[in-house]
């Protein structure tokens, strides 16, 4: 998992509350990441494919 200069998890600035065990797994997992990434990068693909339809974006 990630850490920051406080050696904490980097999200922890920004969720007050405890995060539950099953969010602290996935959130450092790289089993999942692995199963994930190809989906990942298909999706972030897509999005930016709709951006430059709309013409929010250019290339």
């Amino acid at each position: 998992m990630s850490k920051n200069k406080n050696n904490k998890p980097v999200w922890s600035s920004r969720i007050s509350k405890d995060t539950s065990y099953i969010f602290q797994q996935v959130g450092s997992s790289l089993r999942v990441d692995r199963r994930l990434f190809k989906e990942d990068l298909r999706g972030s693909i897509a999005h930016v494919e709709m951006l430059y339809k709309q013409k929010i974006i250019s290339l």
